[in-house]
């Protein structure tokens, strides 16, 4: 194993952890989260909303608190010169170049500090940091690195010594984070698809599970330092190289993971909300112009009736759009599945509808289930929106509607009766109406034909 980085940054950055440094590195980090508009951003579960930077003053003021002021480097001067006055400069570069041969003050000066054209040179002698690889040859990101494995075994009082470790790993997420925001959001996004992105997420994201950005940086930091860490080792020890160069891209790929995903579900959303917007009618409200939809009882009694007609033809029941937008709600489900199970309705209704049985009920076991395609459509249009009013879904809101739709009909602990009765209604319906036997498949298709319902009912909503 090779340890070219940690011996050359050992030979040539020689810094020691102070309690007076720990504590100054924590300050720092803090004050970087709240200036600004960051701290809105860093305690927020949304992205690109508000502004959150990361200045190249950040990162040299961060170099700057490893520096000593212009009198401690004048002391050091005078003391290792006897006095003399050199041309009365005290700035520690051009001392050490005027005095080259002077090895103890060039010690004591390096010491006391470097900055980040100095970081870039060091790096550039390192043959295991390859500079076409931006990430691991950048020399802030290597010397947080190096800073958190000289904090981890310090001197420091254990509580210190973690807390300020916590914060360079903070620091360096940060600057990962602005980084891929800023990229992926170069515009303000929508702020509604933007929320309704966040509720839609599953607990397989951090920021699902942890609610801001700065708890899953935090958290992050957290397991980074942890024993159980598969970079404690090298956080420890300060090597092997290829162990140190993967600390700096694990921690930024794990990032732009999170975001990246987070993004594409954005982009699932708002484009879900722009076919909705497109697909649905709505009206005008009298009051502030806004365009809402007008969910009343004639309202639904509209679209029930309207959507019932549509299922007696195929040419008016299949929608190639609306199919699309419900086939893209599941990850397990082709618009061919959807369009073949809709066809499927659409004889059966019309099957049901000539022996005069389209608000049929029957019970099947212990519960009366609806059979009927008119029935049904009515039950699904009905108890949905009823359901939608009770919980405080903004009914005004197309994505809202559908989101609290699939919600309901996909969880397995509601207990409202019309929503149950609805449930296991359109689920017999569908085993006949296709011939899979697939459970993951069934209930994807179970949750799709409510929401496809649903779906056509807001050309009707008025």
């Amino acid at each position: 194993m090779a340890n070219t980085i940690k011996e050359t940054l050992s030979a040539r950055l020689h810094i020691t952890i102070t309690p007076a440094l720990a504590k100054n590195i924590i300050r720092y980090v803090l004050s970087y989260e709240t200036h600004g508009t960051n701290i809105n951003a860093f305690a927020s579960p949304y992205l690109g909303i508000d502004s959150c930077v990361f200045r190249e003053v950040d990162r040299a003021g961060f170099f700057d608190l490893f520096d000593v002021d212009s009198k401690a480097v004048s002391g050091i001067v005078q003391s290792k010169t006897s006095g003399r006055n050199i041309f009365g400069v005290a700035t520690r570069n051009l001392v050490a170049g005027l005095l080259p041969g002077v090895s103890q003050l060039s010690k004591d000066l390096v010491t006391a500090g470097f900055t980040q054209l100095e970081m870039k040179r060091i790096i550039g002698d390192i043959p295991a940091i390859d500079p076409n690889f931006k990430i691991v040859s950048d020399p802030f990101n290597v010397f947080c690195i190096w800073v958190t494995h000289l904090v981890m075994t310090s001197d420091l009082p254990e509580k210190l010594k973690q807390d300020t470790a916590l914060s360079v790993l903070r620091f360096l997420q940060y600057r990962f984070f602005t980084s891929i925001v800023n990229y992926r959001f170069k515009y303000k996004p929508n702020e509604e698809a933007m929320r309704t992105t966040f509720e839609s997420l599953s607990d397989k994201f951090d920021i699902k599970r942890y609610g801001t950005w700065k708890a899953v940086i935090d958290a992050r930091a957290a397991d980074f330092i942890s024993p159980q860490s598969i970079h404690y080792k090298t956080l420890m020890t300060g090597g092997d190289d290829k162990a140190f160069l993967y600390v700096i891209t694990d921690i930024q790929s794990r990032m732009r993971s999170q975001i990246n995903l987070y993004m594409e579900e954005f982009m699932r959303v708002k484009e879900s909300g722009d076919l909705i917007g497109s697909y649905g009618n709505t009206g005008v409200d009298k009051e502030d112009g806004e365009k809402v939809m007008l969910a009343n009882e004639s309202g639904l009694d509209v679209a029930i009736s309207s959507v019932y007609q549509d299922t007696m033809s195929v040419s008016r029941l299949l929608d190639d759009k609306a199919i699309r937008l419900t086939a893209g709600l599941f990850t397990a489900l082709r618009p061919d599945q959807i369009r073949q199970m809709m066809l499927a309705f659409s004889e059966y209704c019309v099957k049901m509808a000539k022996t005069n049985s389209e608000d049929k009920t029957s019970v099947i076991g212990d519960e009366e289930l609806y059979l009927g395609g008119h029935i049904i459509v009515q039950q699904i249009i009905q108890q949905t929106y009823r359901y939608c009013r009770n919980t405080g879904t903004n009914i005004k809101v197309p994505v809202a509607v559908l989101k609290t739709t699939k919600d309901v009909y996909s969880s397995s602990r509601v207990s409202d009766p019309g929503i149950v009765t609805v449930k296991s209604s359109v689920g017999n319906l569908v085993l006949e109406l296709q011939a899979s036997r697939r459970e993951t498949t069934l209930s994807a298709l179970r949750v799709a034909f409510i929401i496809y319902i649903m779906l056509l009912a807001l050309k009707y909503i008025r």
